[in-house]
């Protein structure tokens, strides 16, 4: 996922989802489109920004986490995969701002 190509950003068979690679052989079209995705990397996918945000969910649902008796996770685990990933034997769940961090990265690594 983290170096999951921008110009096929789909999981699977690209013959399946064809509109995409359709989209991006017209040059005018993948030229603006390239544009718009380095806006949004600088603007809204910026890392700053998410990790704000997260912390701002993270607060609106921390007490509801901690007093659910059916969570998945132990509270300290909700903590850690705020900013870090979580591994638990072979699985391995992004943590949400190393996520965004790591992925901007990427694709910005990506573009031309």
């Amino acid at each position: 996922l983290l170096g999951l190509s921008y110009a096929q950003p789909i999981c699977g068979d690209p013959l399946r989802r064809p509109l995409i690679t359709r989209v991006l052989s017209v040059p005018a079209w993948r030229a603006r489109y390239e544009e718009l995705l380095r806006e949004l990397l600088a603007g809204a996918f910026d890392p700053a920004l998410v990790a704000g945000d997260v912390e701002t969910l993270a607060g609106l649902v921390r007490a509801d986490v901690a007093a659910d008796p059916t969570r998945f996770y132990p509270l300290a685990d909700f903590e850690t995969n705020l900013t870090q990933d979580l591994v638990r034997g072979t699985q391995t769940t992004f943590g949400l701002t190393s996520f965004a961090e790591r992925r901007q990265a990427a694709l910005l690594g990506q573009l031309p």
